[in-house]
């Protein structure tokens, strides 16, 4: 997969030092690209250390209302992978269209683990990596994400951290 070079992603996560979105990374939903992505496919790298999306946390208030609420750094992650996304796509996939997804998510290597072992084979899941990236991506890349009909996604050990992106329109 191509995609920008980054340098390592700070503790914070934050976007200094790296060309793109600036600090504010609010997106909203009419900021998003309105023309289509160019040959039916894009690669990105995303400098961003990536997180496991947690369970929802259902909290009532005291008039009785019950909302869900993202516990944790995932919904500032969320944010800072759909500005890096939308600073750098083409476009955005036309709806209706099936889509395959490849990730590649690269999380740093603990000091505990053998030189050898290139693959994190404990926790967070990658299916967790992958609910977030995909929720992230819901509405701005890709009209709904029932339209990822294939994915291939692994998590690796490297340096810098950061998700490899690819989404292709199949046939």
């Amino acid at each position: 997969m191509t995609g920008e070079r980054c340098p390592a992603v700070p503790e914070e996560q934050s976007f200094q030092g790296f060309p793109g979105p600036a600090k504010d990374t609010r997106i909203s939903a009419g900021r998003r690209p309105d023309r289509k992505v160019k040959e039916g496919k894009m690669e990105l790298e995303i400098p961003v250390l990536p997180e496991p999306k947690p369970r929802p946390k259902v909290m009532k208030t005291k008039s009785g209302k019950v909302f869900t609420v993202t516990p944790g750094k995932s919904s500032r992650t969320e944010m800072m992978i759909r500005a890096w996304v939308l600073e750098r796509a083409d476009g955005k996939f036309p709806g209706g269209v099936p889509l395959r997804l490849e990730a590649v998510f690269v999380v740093p290597k603990p000091k505990s683990v053998p030189k050898k072992r290139k693959f994190p084979v404990s926790r967070p899941d990658l299916d967790n990596y992958l609910k977030l990236l995909k929720d992230a991506l819901n509405k701005y890349l890709w009209e709904d994400d029932a339209q990822i009909v294939e994915v291939r996604a692994r998590k690796e050990y490297g340096d810098p951290p950061r998700i490899r992106l690819r989404v292709e329109e199949i046939g």
